[in-house]
């Protein structure tokens, strides 16, 4: 058998850290530490990317163009050798060093704003040409990122907890960082470097996994160099790239990516390495993000939800269109949310009771157990939230929770459901969060990610045409809606680890005008925390189905995909003639042509399923006696 030592390991045998790679060292026990070497070679990593600080600090007040940018790529290369783990170890630090050039509200004072900060601020006065103000800009920020790798090099925890998954578990992630963050170029949006930054990642992720080289070359020597070959090829064809709006993003993550990401797979199960156990956003056993089941909607459930069982999802399918839940008896979750409209009701705005309060379109439910933020003012965490809300809302049901749960403790058959469901006595089982929990579980049912875009990127290329594919690469590219739409979920969940989710402003009018336009009057997440620059900001939407839910927006003001497409090629709000200071969305024109519209709305149609649409067998939706409430009806065309 062919016996492979990678370049680092060759140096490494040098130092008699991997002495023995002919044979291999012992396999590794399931909590043994990383080589001495690993720490090494990730301190010297560190050291670089100090000393690629230190030059871009040293350049003049006025730099030449070339010699800045030329500096620039390198310390942005140093930082994305070590992204992986640091990313993986420490979020905070690497947001530190590298955080979206935008101010943000500070979430233990609303009325704060924090500057941006990082690598993007320093990329933004770098290119095109360096900022008239360049050293007025750079100079605090790279001190201050000096001084973060500083911490970074002393602190000692995290050597100490590092074990031999450490490298497996921050790969995967990082992977996953490539391939919906990095060829998007969500963070080189100015430099347009993202294919040759996620090059220099990918490089970072071999230097880590070559601390297994030796034990690799004793326990699979064919899938390390299988391993090593998947790398090299990636790298390859995100180097070799000629132009980032012509990459094809789809041949990358089918042809590159997914065999990297089963050899990382085949080579953690060589080594008998155990699954993270940690709280995590990926499903056991998945290795791709873009697999089927890769995320679990567990991850957004709060801490005292239960696991989702079948006799749960389908009690919460039972509460869902009951009439009962309403004061008037006239009203279910249905209502507005009709299965067969992709769970939407396709009115401009939601059809309430009069009153007082804001009016907004009624989202989709599919999917929307993955997201970090219910409601389009995010004020819900979660989706059990969500349902104590609309319950306690005058204009909707009109009667909260526990009250709920009192006028249905009459009904024998439902609380034997509930305590057979929840393991209580029937006293003690219908409650009001006993029935949050339940409806809440059957909306993270409602899964619709097997799309014809879902089987093209699983390895079914096939499933999507010309067109499609063009506009995936639109999406991802030029277009600019990855950097906010984020695959594979396509909302505002930030990948891998989905824990954020930042609203955005981005100018929605009044009126579907194309010039002069007004800012519609909804301030949006202002209304929840009060910080200004959260005036007009809302959640970003998944665009999954987004062929099924017209009309669009938070007041439904568009209702054409095409209307949609051609707001944003015009700069959002600021591009309609507005004047929003806090808007988030670039106001630069995008300069689609007519085909690239409509290559992108041809994507945007390959991300229909509406599997979960199906209309439901009317014991599935039970009505109270005497109730005007009707099932929802057949499934129907898209519009």
């Amino acid at each position: 058998m062919r016996r492979h030592c990678s370049s680092l390991a060759i140096a490494l045998l040098g130092l008699g850290v991997l002495a023995g790679c002919r044979d291999g060292p012992a396999p590794p026990s399931r909590t043994e530490a990383l080589p001495a070497r690993f720490d090494a070679v990730y301190a010297a990593r560190l050291d670089s990317l100090d000393l690629a600080l230190a030059a871009l600090a040293a350049l003049p007040a006025h730099p030449d163009s070339a010699l800045a940018r030329q500096t620039f790529r390198r310390a942005r290369a140093a930082y994305k050798r070590i992204e992986y783990l640091l990313e993986f170890e420490d979020h905070i630090r690497a947001t530190d060093l590298n955080a979206p050039p935008v101010p943000i509200v500070d979430e233990d004072d609303y009325t704060n704003v924090i500057p941006p900060h990082g690598l993007q601020v320093v990329e933004a006065a770098v290119f095109p040409r360096p900022a008239r103000n360049f050293q007025q800009v750079t100079r605090g920020q790279l001190r201050d990122m000096r001084r973060i790798v500083g911490f970074i090099r002393q602190d000692s925890s995290y050597r100490a907890a590092r074990t031999w998954r450490v490298p497996f578990e921050a790969a995967r992630m990082e992977l996953a960082r490539i391939t919906t963050l990095g060829i998007a170029g969500f963070d080189a949006t100015v430099s347009k470097d993202g294919l040759r930054e996620s090059a220099e990642a990918l490089e970072g992720v071999r230097e880590g996994l070559d601390a297994y080289a030796g034990t690799m070359l004793q326990r699979d020597s064919a899938g390390w160099a299988g391993l090593q070959r998947s790398l090299d090829a990636a790298i390859g064809a995100l180097q070799s790239a000629p132009d980032v709006d012509g990459f094809d993003r789809l041949d990358f993550i089918v042809r590159f990516a997914r065999p990297i990401a089963g050899g990382l797979a085949r080579l953690q199960r060589a080594l008998g390495l155990p699954e993270l156990r940690e709280p995590d956003p990926w499903s056991p056993g998945a290795t791709d993000i873009y697999a089927a089941g890769a995320i679990d909607p567990a991850w957004f459930a709060p801490d005292y939800a239960p696991p989702s069982t079948p006799a749960l999802v389908a009690l919460g399918r039972q509460l869902f269109f009951d009439p009962r839940l309403s004061a008037a008896g006239r009203r279910s979750c249905a209502t507005c949310h009709q299965p067969a409209l992709g769970f939407t009701d396709r009115r401009r705005l939601a059809s309430v009771d009069p009153g007082h309060g804001t009016v907004r379109n009624t989202p989709t439910l599919l999917n929307a157990g993955f997201q970090r933020a219910q409601f389009a003012d995010q004020r819900a965490g979660y989706l059990e939230f969500q349902f104590e809300a609309v319950m306690a809302n005058p204009r909707e049901m009109a009667l909260r929770p526990d009250s709920a749960a009192r006028r249905l403790a009459s009904d024998s058959a439902l609380t034997a459901r509930f305590a057979a469901v929840f393991g209580k006595p029937r006293t003690q089982s219908l409650t009001g969060q006993a029935m949050s929990i339940a409806v809440a579980a059957y909306v993270r049912s409602l899964q619709a990610l097997d799309s014809r875009f879902d089987r093209a990127v699983r390895g079914d290329t096939a499933a999507i045409d010309a067109s499609e594919r063009r506009g995936f690469n639109l999406f991802m590219g030029k277009a600019g809606c990855g950097t906010c739409h984020f695959a594979p979920l396509f909302g505002g969940s930030f990948p891998p680890a989905y824990i954020e989710s930042e609203p955005e402003v981005i100018g929605v009018p009044a009126t579907p005008v194309t010039r002069g336009a007004v800012v519609d009057g909804d301030p949006g997440v202002f209304d929840v925390d009060r910080a200004p620059l959260h005036r007009h900001a809302f959640k970003t939407p998944t665009v999954r189905n987004v062929a099924l839910t017209a009309p669009y927006m938070h007041n439904g003001v568009f209702r054409t995909l095409e209307e949609v497409v051609d707001f944003y090629d015009r700069g959002g709000g600021n591009g309609l003639g507005m004047k929003l200071p806090n808007q988030t969305l670039p106001s630069d024109r995008l300069h689609l042509s007519a085909q690239e519209k409509r290559d992108l709305i041809a994507f945007l149609r390959s991300l229909t399923d509406s599997s979960a649409s199906a209309p439901l067998p009317a014991a599935a939706t039970p009505a109270a006696p005497g109730s005007r409430a009707t099932p929802p009806r057949a499934a129907t065309a898209p519009p």
